[in-house]
């Protein structure tokens, strides 16, 4: 039985080329298609298609906002972007692979094969990675929204908080891990925003890219005439800390 698809794209011409190149894989029905965020959202919710062919850059909502509103229902996703690979690494959704314009058949297939080892299912919202997150008025919270559920995440809960392409991630400790039953959570609230809100004292925004938490601070160093922190779960993790932080940084982590 062929696994229906839903292609999302804004331009004519790259709906109609991956249509033709799904047309030579067996095993896929095209079912139809969506050229706008909020298209695309009402189809894949009420078309349930098998697996869904998204562009990361449309009108209105972005494709990973798209993945990460409907991340809860069972399809299989793949995106398909002008974006770099390392562009895609930075986001926390259940996309299995990507493809980058100008679409390949030789490329699409090795998709397809990965797609077709991937069993997908819906994400509870204790398992789902990709959250609206947004910091709640009391100190010590997060207020982790998503759809009609709220899950409250501690600020212990988090070892450091990192922004990539324009998005926050989240990383959870070892205790935040145990609690939620995931190690990283995706939000498009600015690094700003949570350096204004999350109001425990124990966390610093020691770069423009990086928050952290002190307590999960293991060593302070310099190389090649910078400084950096490491974490003390992520091993291979070493974060800058601008100069004009490094003062500040020094103080606190032996007051």
């Amino acid at each position: 039985m062929n696994q229906t698809v839903l292609i999302v794209d804004d331009e004519r011409y790259a709906r109609d080329k991956l249509r033709s190149l799904l047309s030579q894989c067996s095993g896929y029905e095209v079912m139809d298609e969506a050229s706008s965020s909020e298209e695309a959202i009402d189809k894949i919710c009420h078309l349930n298609p098998d697996v869904v062919f998204l562009d990361i850059k449309l009108p209105g909502k972005s494709g990973i906002e798209i993945a990460l509103e409907t991340s809860h229902l069972s399809y299989k996703l793949i995106f398909v972007t002008a974006f770099n690979d390392y562009a895609i690494d930075a986001f926390e959704t259940q996309a299995i692979d990507y493809l980058q314009k100008p679409l390949r058949l030789s490329r699409l297939k090795k998709a397809l094969e990965k797609l077709e080892r991937i069993d997908i299912k819906p994400l509870s919202h204790k398992q789902d990675q990709s959250f609206d997150i947004k910091v709640s008025p009391e100190a010590n919270r997060l207020a982790i929204k998503r759809g009609n559920a709220t899950v409250i995440l501690m600020s212990s809960d988090i070892s450091f908080i990192e922004m990539v392409s324009g998005y926050s991630r989240v990383h959870l400790n070892k205790l935040g891990r145990r609690r939620h039953k995931i190690d990283t959570l995706v939000s498009d609230t600015t690094l700003e925003n949570y350096d204004n809100q999350l109001t425990d004292p124990g966390f610093m925004r020691v770069h423009r890219s990086y928050i952290v938490n002190l307590l999960e601070v293991t060593a302070l160093f310099n190389e090649n005439r910078r400084t950096f922190v490491s974490i003390g779960e992520f091993d291979k993790v070493y974060i800058p800390v601008s100069r004009s932080n490094v003062a500040a940084l020094k103080a606190r982590l032996m007051d």
